[in-house]
Order: structure tokens, then sequence, then C-alpha cells
């Protein structure tokens, strides 16, 4: 048995977990995407014994959070597009005002947040991929900065968010 203690993966990996199937599987839900994110954790939890070298565990949790994002990108390829409104249209019916309101504040908040403590170009990159869904290639060619830089920047900003906002 390797040396891993529960509360430190959680706290070492969810957030970056979360964030990749986030940008693997476009559409889910805050609460789909904290679901996906513990199923991921879950299945590496009890897959630990197989892993013989622990410096290996970041590639381990990650090849498993891909396979999980597989999944439900291949469950939503076999479902009507009549399927998938339904469920979009069933979520929206559901939602309550005040949460809603909560939405419209959290946003304002995030984007308060990004123009506080990210400099442009960078803070044009992160609005283009998250804001507008375009790719951090194609964020890059109209920024001017290198695709790589723009995710380490986004990143960076994610994580002082989360902390700030904790």
């Amino acid at each position: 048995m390797h040396e891993f203690e529960e509360e430190d993966l959680v706290q070492g990996y969810y957030v970056s977990v979360a964030w990749f199937i986030r940008s693997r599987v476009p559409g889910l839900s805050h609460e789909e995407v904290e679901e996906l994110a513990q199923e991921v954790l879950l299945a590496f939890l009890q897959k630990i014994d197989r892993l013989c070298n622990p410096d290996r565990a970041r590639k381990y949790v990650y090849g498993i959070a891909q396979n999980k994002c597989a999944d439900v990108l291949r469950l939503r390829s076999r479902q009507s597009p009549t399927e998938r409104l339904d469920e979009q249209l069933i979520d929206a019916n559901a939602l309550d005002p005040s949460d809603i309101a909560a939405g419209f504040e959290l946003r304002r908040k995030t984007r308060e947040h990004l123009e506080r403590h990210v400099p442009e170009p960078y803070r044009s990159g992160i609005i283009l991929r998250c804001r507008d869904e375009l790719s951090w290639g194609e964020a890059a060619a109209i920024t001017g900065v290198h695709p790589d830089t723009l995710r380490l920047r986004a990143r960076r900003w994610y994580m002082r968010l989360l902390f700030d906002s904790a």
C-alpha cells in the first residue's frame, strides 16, 4: 500500500481534475463536473494498489479522467438531438430565480477578479477561451500570445480565484 492520504489526494487533484473535465466535455453543469471529478478520484483510490510508482500518480489520475470524459462523450453521441434538447429544457425549467440571480452575481465577481489580477493581452485570451469558447490556439492567434502561455496564465488566475473566494 502506498502512502497516499485521501484528503491530500482530493485537495491536490480535485480542482485540476475538474478543470480538465470541464475543458474536455463542454456543456456539463457545475454539479455534473463535480460528480465526474469525484468518480475519477474514487476510481483512483480503488486502484491505488496497482500504482507501482507514486511519482506517476498525476498521470494515472489524468488517464482515468480522460477515460471518464470519453465515456460521457460516447454516451452523448448515442443520444438523439431531441433527447439532449429535452434534458436542457428540463434543466432550464428547474432553475430557481434566486439561483439565476446568484449566477449573475458570481459572473460579476469573476469578471472583476479577472480585470484586477490578469493583465492584457492574457485577459482577452482567457475571455475568448472561456466566454466565446474558442480553442487556446484560436485565442492565441487573436491575442498574439503563445497558447501554452495563455493556458498557464489562465490556470494561475483560476487557482488564485479559487483561493481568494474560499
